[in-house]
């Protein structure tokens, strides 16, 4: 896996190090926990990623963890005395059996931090894939495991991990984990009782809100955007979330919501899409075919083939007048079996929908 890199610094040894997932303690704030890729030896095989700390004021750098290949997404609580984060080893990827563990955080006399006690929170190698974890308090974590078989919220508290629906949910409350960036929720309330997840069902992305305390099923919010990216809290207590967004007729914009406006599907548009100009003219949205999920049956056995079919599409074309004769179509196939085909706007498609080819 490659990490989204935040920050590269290259030692005065020549060495080079690079970090990633940087997180603040949130009560020493010039201590820093990075992801640290050791590219001494600059071979896949030979590079070697470790969690570290970093004291901003002395330029020290100490090693945390260490042991597996890969570790993502360090979180101090709230009060800084526990760390959670994903770790994972070869041959998996971290949707396959990444785990979730939870550590003390502890101060020498020194002033050298160390993590102890590393408790297992989720996840099973090459079998059950866990990740996104996020504190709700300074003893309860918020994280997704795939143990259903699909993507759903869990809840690690008094030393138990228990789903937060009362069923599991056909559906993946979160991607899988190619890059550091994306996060696929956010805690919405200041009391810690809800968050605003985002879902992939029938090929787009959908909002739910979800109760934290457990036993329920997830309540679904009305939204016009297929695409949701990179939610995050903006107040606790105003309970605030923004998100970048993309319709199927609009690129991708920056939404921002709030409990009470997603109680009516309200959402406030904070940097809108760019139009699309060719030279000096700008793309008509009257020509846009809408994309339409559709599943399909793979004879003999009857399996799912899932797809997403752009009919032809312009106002101003009426296409062959020969009686039952069916349009051209292109035939694409997404790469990867992690992958899948987002259904926000893509030019590219709208412009042999719009001379009369299906898609």
């Amino acid at each position: 896996m490659q990490h989204s890199l935040l920050l590269i610094n290259t030692c005065t040894d020549g060495k080079p190090y690079r970090y990633a997932c940087l997180e603040p303690h949130p009560v020493h704030s010039d201590l820093l926990v990075s992801i640290l890729e050791d590219h001494t030896v600059d071979l896949p095989a030979e590079v070697a990623t470790t969690l570290v700390i970093i004291n901003t004021k002395t330029k020290a750098v100490r090693n945390l963890l260490s042991g597996s290949d890969f570790y993502a997404l360090p979180k101090f609580s709230p009060n800084g005395k526990k760390l959670a984060w994903v770790q994972w080893s070869h041959p998996d990827m971290p949707w396959e059996g990444g785990e979730v563990h939870i550590g003390d955080v502890i101060f020498g006399a020194d002033g050298e931090v160390s993590v102890t006690s590393d408790t297992h929170v989720a996840g099973v190698r090459e079998k059950v894939g866990a990740g996104y974890p996020s504190w709700l308090d300074n003893e309860t974590l918020i994280f997704t495991s795939d143990e259903s078989g699909f993507v759903n919220p869990w809840k690690f508290s008094q030393g138990k991990a228990s789903p937060l629906f009362s069923e599991p949910v056909c559906e993946d409350f979160g991607r899988s984990f190619w890059q550091l960036h994306f996060f696929p929720y956010a805690i919405i309330d200041k009391v810690g009782e809800i968050a605003l997840f985002s879902a992939l069902k029938d090929g787009r992305d959908v909002l739910y809100l979800v109760d934290l305390d457990g036993g329920t099923q997830p309540k679904p919010v009305n939204s016009p955007f297929v695409v949701i990216d990179n939610i995050r809290t903006v107040s606790l207590d105003r309970g605030e979330i923004v998100f970048t967004g993309q319709k199927t007729n609009e690129k991708e914009a920056i939404i921002h919501c709030s409990l009470s406006s997603l109680a009516n599907s309200e959402f406030t548009v904070l940097k809108a899409a760019a139009p699309v100009k060719v030279g000096e003219v700008q793309l008509p949205l009257d020509i846009i075919s809408e994309p339409q999920p559709i599943t399909l049956e793979v004879p003999p056995i009857g399996a799912p083939l899932y797809v997403v079919y752009y009919p032809p599409f312009n106002p101003e074309y009426t296409g062959s007048s020969v009686a039952g004769e069916r349009p051209p179509c292109i035939v694409n196939v997404h790469g990867g079996p992690t992958g899948f085909t987002p259904q926000g706007l893509d030019w590219g498609k709208q412009y042999f929908t719009s001379r009369g080819w299906a898609w």
